[in-house]
């Protein structure tokens, strides 16, 4: 079994991936790695223990002392399956993830033989092992209310067309970032950014761009905005046309989780 099963458990965000919250700021973007599993049928209450039991002293740790900014877990509630939660930790750039990394290599390696094995044992008794799935995602785009708690997160995964990455950012940057800057103002929602992977792990998606929000009712403000989004028919119309020339449509698809746990 993997030894990071003391790092896991996206998905993604994705975001996914995953997510998390951090405002905007200079220097280098923010990572998130995500890892994602399949819970054992029944298992599913033992998962979140066994997480707080061994990871979230840990996380909140990383969080209070700068080496991570935020961390969440999950589960899936809509979406195309192939794991059921997902755990998420966002970082400034490489940097952050070496911390992070080299944090948990040194837990890992404090831990007795014994106290190995037992951990290990609990993990393989919750999740099937082997379907484990991970990720490592850059925000391109990313701002949020730090002190905002959250109860879900919605993944939309896209595939831009060979040539069209760049493009993708301008076009959220124009037509839906000043959406969702005007949802945080308002407190409909609790943060939004788009992703890209920063290492290619997986052929589903190129682009995925996540809002966390409170409540499910929210989503209806979100919809609301976009409805009422003051567009001119020529600005509509050309948007529509670079939409589907820079994505595959058939490709896309969303993920809704709903957040049981984060950083305090």
């Amino acid at each position: 079994m993997n030894r990071y099963r003391v790092f896991p458990i996206i998905v993604m965000a994705a975001l996914i991936m995953l997510p998390a919250l951090v405002t905007a700021q200079d220097g280098p973007m923010p990572l998130t790695w995500v890892g994602m599993d399949k819970v054992k049928p029944g298992m599913g209450m033992q998962y979140p223990a066994l997480f707080a039991k061994y990871n979230k002293p840990m996380l909140d740790k990383m969080v209070a002392d700068g080496i991570a900014t935020s961390w969440g877990v999950g589960y899936e509630l809509a979406g195309p399956g192939g794991f059921n939660y997902i755990v998420w930790i966002t970082m400034p750039g490489w940097a952050g993830m070496g911390a992070v990394e080299a944090a948990f290599d040194a837990r890992y390696e404090g831990l007795s033989e014994e106290e190995q094995e037992s951990m290990m044992s609990e993990w393989m008794e919750v999740v099937e092992t082997g379907d484990e799935q991970y990720e490592l995602l850059r925000h391109t785009v990313i701002n949020g209310n730090p002190d905002a708690k959250f109860k879900y997160l919605r993944l939309s995964n896209y595939t831009a067309k060979p040539g069209y990455g760049s493009d993708v950012t301008k076009m959220y940057k124009s037509f839906v970032e000043p959406v969702y800057e005007q949802l945080l103002k308002d407190g409909a929602i609790a943060g939004y950014g788009l992703i890209e992977q920063a290492i290619h792990s997986d052929s589903t998606f190129t682009h995925e761009a996540w809002i966390t929000f409170g409540e499910l009712a929210d989503l209806e403000k979100v919809e609301k905005a976009f409805m009422e989004q003051e567009v001119s028919d020529g600005d509509e119309v050309a948007r529509d046309l670079a939409f589907s020339k820079m994505f595959d449509s058939d490709a896309h698809y969303d993920r809704l989780i709903r957040v049981i746990m984060q950083n305090d």
